[in-house]
């Protein structure tokens, strides 16, 4: 499917025990916690401060689908994902559904199984209650003109479609949108097969823990794209500044805000990845 938007995220991901393995805590002069799991990233001059840390892996085994969606005997039967039918509205190419948000407000979507993030009008956030801080975690979004955007981000306890629920669901904050995309980071959590001539969704549970080749839930392209976000941002700051004269403070100040966030992030997204397994070559 296709959307208006070509979305660049970066989403906080879930994590599943397994082994093990080491992860360095450091906090900078400002007061901020830093976290990795590789000890050459800490700073030279916090490594005598650094507290260590058992950080779960997650293992990622090879998924076996069932031979037939129902399997014979009641004992086989009780082992059958779990399956939602939900019917959709359309509106042009595009197809609606309602979603009901932390089991109080209900609100249009749009779908696009494809897209990396959640899109959700700053009104119905506003109906909800959820406050939007002015420092609070933010990502870039690149609209259909090309030109990047830093929106902030909320977290939904839980999305409702028909009787799919899932929980700490994340979605941009927009200004410009009147309805809400529902991407990847809901519909990842299931196999969607649509029937257009019915208006019929249908959503099959799967356990994520047992999908081969995906990390946190998310594939190999998701991690690639994120790190790579992160480290573009980075270096345009690094460009703004050597191309500015050093007189200009304010111009400066603004410069060290943005990058200390960027940075922020960076670790953020490298802890998650660690937690999900994602191999290092990914990050680069």
């Amino acid at each position: 499917m296709r959307t208006a938007l070509i979305l660049t995220a970066t989403l906080l991901l879930g994590s599943t025990p397994a082994a093990a393995q080491e992860l360095y805590e450091w906090v900078d002069e400002e007061g901020q916690v830093h976290w990795t799991d590789d000890p050459t990233r800490v700073p030279p001059r916090y490594r005598e401060e650094v507290v260590e840390r058992d950080l779960p892996d997650a293992s990622i085994q090879t998924y076996q689908a069932p031979a037939k969606l129902v399997p014979d005997g009641p004992e086989a039967a009780a082992d059958t994902p779990r399956q939602h039918r939900i019917r959709f509205e359309r509106a042009g190419l595009e197809i609606l559904v309602p979603v009901t948000l932390n089991g109080r407000v209900r609100a249009p979507f749009k779908v696009d199984t494809g897209a990396m993030i959640n899109t959700i009008p700053r009104s119905v956030v506003e109906q909800l209650g959820i406050p939007i801080e002015e420092k609070g975690r933010k990502i870039v979004i690149t609209g259909i003109s090309g030109d990047p955007m830093l929106v902030p981000v909320v977290r939904f306890r839980t999305a409702t479609l028909g009787e799919a629920t899932v929980e700490n669901v994340d979605a941009a904050v927009l200004d410009t949108m009147e309805v809400g995309l529902l991407g990847m980071p809901f519909f990842r959590h299931f196999r969607v097969e649509l029937d257009p001539t019915q208006g019929l969704m249908t959503l099959e549970e799967i356990d994520l823990t047992q999908v081969e080749g995906l990390y946190g839930g998310y594939p190999e392209g998701y991690w690639r794209t994120s790190f790579r976000m992160v480290r573009a941002q980075l270096e345009v700051i690094e460009q703004h500044r050597s191309r500015i004269p050093e007189t200009f403070d304010e111009v400066h100040g603004r410069l060290d805000e943005a990058e200390q966030y960027w940075n922020g992030e960076y670790d953020r997204i490298d802890l998650e990845a660690s937690r999900a397994g994602v191999p290092r070559a990914w990050r680069e």
